[in-house]
């Protein structure tokens, strides 16, 4: 049986590949929010879930910004974080940019080897195009409350830091298919995979 977990995100549909533009040669200034807060998402199931040391990464097919907060419930089942635009130059240059999770205190994954102090993992953003950065609760073990912190880093440079409350009350399910009945995904929207 294969279990789900913690897991920082990116839409494969956010990456555009510019001919002739090479990595060596970008310039990264820093990171737009497009959106922020809770969001409804769906895993792409033809991608493997990423085990390392420092977290576990999923890619997503799909996914609906909710409500924008900086405060989110302690609920399995809940996303946070931000869609992005990576500014800069030359757009459309693909570039490595590192997502750091820092939960208020270290969370122990029984798959483990030791406690997470913090879940890193990496992944390609186009100069110039939107991709999201964010966290999923799928375990028990990962609703802790207080203070997480999210932050992007290109090569040794900070390029977004920001802040969520987890509280632990106010669980309400957010799932895709809720929000289907409600509003339908437009193929030419971000995030409609």
């Amino acid at each position: 049986m294969t279990r789900r977990y913690a897991r920082h995100v990116l839409a494969a549909a956010s990456l555009m590949i510019a001919l002739g533009a090479h990595a060596q040669d970008a310039r990264v200034d820093g990171v737009e929010i497009v959106t922020e807060g809770v969001y409804a998402t769906q895993r792409d199931p033809s991608k493997p879930f990423t085990r390392t040391d420092e977290g576990v990464s999923a890619t997503l097919a799909a996914w609906k910004h909710v409500r924008t907060t900086h405060v989110v419930p302690a609920c399995k089942g809940t996303s946070f974080g931000a869609e992005v635009r990576i500014t800069g130059a030359p757009e459309g240059t693909v570039v490595m940019i590192r997502n750091v999770t820092i939960p208020p205190k270290p969370l122990t994954d029984p798959l483990a080897a030791k406690p997470w102090q913090q879940m890193v993992s990496e992944f390609p953003y186009a100069i110039g195009g939107t991709g999201i950065d964010m966290y999923g609760f799928d375990e028990d073990w990962e609703l802790v409350p207080g203070t997480w912190r999210q932050q992007m880093w290109y090569g040794d440079k900070k390029i977004l830091d920001w802040t969520f409350e987890v509280v632990a009350s106010g669980c309400e399910p957010i799932s895709l298919r809720a929000l289907d009945r409600h509003m339908a995904f437009k193929a030419d929207e971000p995030g409609a995979g």
